[in-house]
């Protein structure tokens, strides 16, 4: 196995992070348990681990995620990504609602809100270290940058 890894990483990275999302998933789907579902949102991060660790060994899991740690640009564009989407989406809801006349009545309690937030943030570095950490670096050697994003986003 690790030499099928080692020959097509790529590959092995989308079928492991697929199977074990879907397999989870729609194994899963009637069961209303967390756990599995916190699994399979993290699906790409474990699939990049294992591809990680069979490429270059416990030293490349290690760097792959020391990146979480690195911030490279100000504080302000990490805000803005946080927050921007809700924000945009608040103001497309009132929006809708000043031309329409409409009221929405919103379901999340004030202390709520940030909870979901944070969920979803702590949800998408699942996601981010496997596609952004290591799908990213590898393929756009190959395909450069719009072409290993367009194929990412594809996938």
């Amino acid at each position: 196995m690790p030499k099928l890894i080692i020959r097509f990483p790529m590959t092995t990275l989308f079928a492991l992070a697929f199977f074990i999302a879907w397999s989870l998933r729609i194994g899963l789907a009637s069961i209303d348990f967390f756990l599995p579902k916190l699994i399979a949102e993290y699906a790409p991060f474990i699939a990049a681990c294992i591809v990680s660790g069979a490429l270059y060994g416990r030293s490349g899991v290690k760097a792959l995620l020391g990146r979480l740690k690195q911030f490279r640009l100000a504080p302000k564009w990490y805000l803005f990504v946080i927050f921007g989407p809700a924000v945009i989406q608040l103001s497309a809801v009132w929006l809708f609602s000043l031309f329409t006349g409409t009221t929405f009545h919103f379901v999340a309690t004030l202390l709520g809100q940030p909870f979901v937030g944070l969920l979803g943030l702590l949800l998408s570095i699942g996601e981010e270290v496997g596609w952004r950490g290591f799908a990213q670096p590898h393929l756009q050697s190959r395909y450069g940058i719009g072409g290993s994003a367009l194929l990412i986003g594809v996938l």
